[in-house]
């Protein structure tokens, strides 16, 4: 327990490491560098935000010495859901609360509505922009040393933001505190089914290291969160041009690059409700635009290029790479897509920064681009041509990449030794190479084992794998065990060959027969009619 510490409640622990020093020593500490930097904006509220720790650590029964947290509401035509939210925060047991709202543009007289708390509230108006806009403008007015987020149609707990402070307290150097969340249906029934992830420090919703949290999911909501206002200004909060969806995906994946310490309570302190004019539901329901597409690109350009968070590249390429990104018409993404070339082009130079090398992250690019080949190419010509391009820049870096040296195969071992669900490829890697790639050809047999044992459904992403990396070996052996164990080989479904020679039948074929093989290639057997067959051309 940290000095100027008290015991959190056991229900309410925090799952985080302890500050290595006590409290107010690490505030101490952290604010003296700060003294001649007092003209920068996030050096000032950093300097504020520590300022606040130790003015409440020398008198913790002043009222007026709390951190003051600012919580951010932002609006846009829900006057009849925004009184709650903001009634919700009003019962908060922390009192040193700042409830800043903002009206994006709002049409349905959001003003008559907020009449009664105008005392209560900080309002701030602006021309519609976006809820990326509509969080940023709050955070400008905000005057709290952390900041809340809460949507409007979400709900706090009366502890909440008791909680969370009294976790801040015990883990001094935490930067972030997020927790879990209850969800209700449109009538404000319980969801029987919860897609919620209890932070528990596994897996599942790790909590010392953001990143692994994020890379493969996002166990927590927007309104779940907290953090020191100054953090929120370092990253430069939500990128403007995502307006609707995927804005807070992409901050926390911000802040995740960074090595952002995150602590977690597990218990719900927010709610989430389902309503049918909502951001989610619309998105849920088809009602959305290309943003996904951009963020996923974005993110996987992002951790490309910082080779201390490469062992995360093989978590985030699954959604990153697949079918609906390369099928986008829309510019945006297609701007994504090149700088995502860009970045790869980029992480093959890295070695001299990081001393790492970029091979097994392209390679596992390379996977996952050629898994989705069968697919993408009856998706039409704009999926063909930009994964064609991808998968040509991938072949270029990994010709220019520095083979594994012995610090990368212990890099790589060490990555894998926490993780609950070892990456295929980096276990490809570890199976066929020694000390260096060269000296990887005596393991060829025994990954040719592995690979026929991996099951029907991931034997094509392995063999595509292997096939880039007999190719990088120079090996005739190795070129000649790939094609041996090719697909048409060793797939045992009748779906997946047929999902791999359809392509190349298609452009053969008439157009009832199309019909026809394209419905076997996307079926399960069991709805492939019996007995019909194609018409006679």
């Amino acid at each position: 327990m940290t000095t100027g510490a008290r015991a959190l409640p056991a229900r309410a622990r925090p799952i985080g490491r302890p500050c290595a020093v006590s409290a107010c020593d690490w505030h101490q500490q952290a604010i003296e560098p700060l003294a001649d930097r007092q003209d920068e904006p996030v050096a000032a509220a950093r300097r504020a935000y520590h300022a606040a720790w130790l003015a409440h650590f020398e008198r913790p029964d002043d009222p007026a010495c709390r951190p003051v947290v600012s919580v951010l509401i932002p609006v846009y035509n829900r006057a009849g859901v925004v009184v709650e939210a903001i009634e919700s925060c009003l019962e908060q047991t922390y009192p040193a609360i700042e409830i800043v709202v903002i009206d994006d543009g709002s049409t349905d007289r959001i003003a008559d509505a907020l009449a009664p708390y105008r005392s209560r509230i900080t309002l701030v108006t602006q021309r519609n922009a976006g809820v990326s806009a509509a969080r940023n403008a709050g955070a400008r007015a905000a005057r709290g040393a952390f900041l809340h987020f809460l949507d409007s149609d979400n709900l706090l707990a009366p502890e909440c933001i008791s909680r969370k402070i009294d976790a801040f307290r015990e883990i001094a150097d935490a930067e972030l505190c997020f927790s879990g969340f209850d969800e209700l249906d449109a009538d404000g029934v319980p969801c029987a089914v919860t897609h919620t992830y209890r932070p528990d420090g596994g897996w599942r919703c790790p909590t010392t290291e953001l990143m692994r949290a994020v890379a493969p999911r996002y166990p927590f909501i927007v309104s779940a969160v907290m953090l020191p206002r100054w953090l929120y200004l370092a990253v430069g909060g939500f990128e403007e041009d995502l307006r609707r969806y995927h804005e807070d995906t992409r901050l926390w994946f911000t802040l995740a690059l960074r090595g952002t310490k995150t602590i977690a309570l597990d218990e719900a302190l927010a709610i989430k409700r389902h309503r049918h004019d909502s951001l989610s539901h619309r998105w849920r329901t088809g009602s959305r635009d290309a943003t996904h597409e951009v963020v996923v690109l974005r993110c996987a350009a992002d951790v490309i290029g910082t080779p201390t968070r490469w062992e995360y590249v093989l978590d985030y390429l699954e959604p990153a790479l697949a079918r609906p990104v390369f099928a986008s018409l829309d510019p945006s993404v297609r701007d994504e897509h090149r700088r995502l070339r860009a970045a790869i082009r980029a992480c093959v130079l890295e070695r001299g920064r990081s001393g790492a090398s970029a091979l097994p992250i392209l390679m596992a690019c390379l996977l996952r681009v050629r898994a989705a080949a069968i697919v993408l190419d009856t998706a039409g010509a704009t999926a063909r041509r930009t994964r064609r391009a991808l998968e040509a820049e991938l072949r270029t870096a990994i010709q220019a990449a520095d083979g594994l040296a012995a610090r990368d195969l212990t890099r790589w071992r060490n990555a894998q030794a926490g993780a609950q669900r070892p990456n295929p490829v980096v276990r490809l890697f570890l199976t066929t190479a020694g000390t260096d790639l060269s000296q990887a050809e005596h393991s060829l047999t025994g990954f040719e084992a592995a690979v026929r044992s991996a099951g029907h459904q991931r034997f094509t992403a392995h063999w595509y794998a292997f096939a880039g990396l007999a190719r990088q070996l120079g090996s005739a052996r190795a070129v000649a065990l790939a094609r041996r164990i090719g697909p048409l080989g060793c797939i045992g479904s009748t779906r997946a060959v047929w999902q791999f020679v359809w392509p190349r039948l298609r452009s053969r074929l008439g157009a009832r027969s199309r019909a026809w093989l394209g419905h076997v290639a996307a079926a399960k057997p069991a709805e492939v009619p019996r007995g019909h067959r194609p018409a006679q051309r």
